[in-house]
């Protein structure tokens, strides 16, 4: 069986209130990564903190995937990593039926300014 190591985010990754459009914060085309050759992914999500702005935050981050990078809309939802309210957290989650490309997805932003994050992990055969 032949594994890679995965980093989804080049590093940490800090997203504010300022980048939702329609509720959700996504991967811009640079963050997208190519899985090709590979059918599954265990990822750890790391969120280093969380810069609340009233009680009650909610932080969760999907992966989606897709053929081609240039059609944002051809992307289909792997999964959910399970929901954070605070940093730091470290959740892991397998994803299969990659299909060519992975990028992440925040589709809850609840109660947050800011957040600091990380994906990496391995993808497999």
């Amino acid at each position: 069986m032949s594994t890679a190591i995965l980093r989804v985010t080049n590093g940490v990754r800090w997203v504010t209130s300022d980048e939702l459009v329609d509720e959700m914060i996504t991967a811009t085309e640079k963050e997208v990564v190519e899985v090709l050759g590979y059918r599954a992914m265990r990822l750890t999500l790391k969120v280093w903190s969380i810069k609340a702005n009233a009680s009650n935050p909610g932080f969760a981050l999907v992966m989606d995937t897709g053929m081609d990078v240039n059609d944002p809309a051809g992307f289909v939802c792997l999964g959910v990593f399970d929901p954070v309210t605070s940093g730091p957290v470290v959740v892991q989650r397998v994803f299969t039926d990659l299909q060519r490309y992975v990028r992440w997805r925040i589709m809850v932003f609840e109660n947050i300014d800011a957040a600091q994050f990380s994906i990496e992990g391995v993808v497999y055969e």
